[in-house]
């Protein structure tokens, strides 16, 4: 008896996490409108942005990193998850974007038609960015207001879904994030 109970238990589960549908990044992403309810970008990055009203994708690049060009490339191949009017690339630390083609190149990827790269090798955009937002590297922006926020690294590819928000990391990172402003 206590093994038949056992096996109902796991396919009882089983069911459940088969029929848990994920939190797609395209669905999240693609149904998101401005409002005023939104906030707005810092107009200091907005300056140094030079944003229009057009829905932005702005993705900061850390050039030097070979595991975030890794994680760029990923989002890269995925760029349609997104609906965008033009994408944003900050490439931070870098005074050209040479290795970053280079790679991208070698890799046969390419950049979307409407896509404009910032280079920032002194780190401004970089830092003013972390300091307001922590460690944020994408941003969907419309009519200077932030839709969204989150790091490409809560995201993780399911072969059905395709990219999924990774609900246990960003846990983690938020309790983390709460025990360092609590501390404060």
């Amino acid at each position: 008896m206590n093994r038949v109970f056992q096996i109902l238990i796991c396919i009882m589960l089983f069911e459940a996490s088969c029929s848990k549908k994920q939190t797609t990044v395209y669905d999240y992403c693609n149904q998101l409108n401005i409002s005023d309810t939104n906030m707005l970008i810092n107009n200091e990055l907005d300056s140094l942005l030079q944003l229009n009203k057009q829905r932005y994708l702005v993705y900061i690049h850390k050039e030097s990193c070979s595991f975030c060009f890794a994680e760029f490339s990923y989002f890269l191949n995925n760029i349609n998850d997104y609906r965008f009017d033009s994408l944003l690339i900050v490439a931070s630390g870098s005074y050209d974007f040479v290795q970053t083609n280079y790679y991208l190149k070698k890799n046969n990827l390419t950049l979307p038609l409407n896509t404009r790269i910032i280079t920032d090798p002194k780190h401004k955009i970089f830092d003013i960015m972390t300091n307001i937002y922590g460690d944020i590297n994408l941003f969907l922006i419309e009519e200077k207001r932030i839709l969204y926020k989150n790091n490409t690294s809560n995201f993780k590819y399911d072969k059905l879904f395709g990219f999924v928000v990774d609900q246990d990391q960003q846990k983690r990172e938020c309790t983390t994030n709460c025990k360092i402003n609590s501390s404060n």
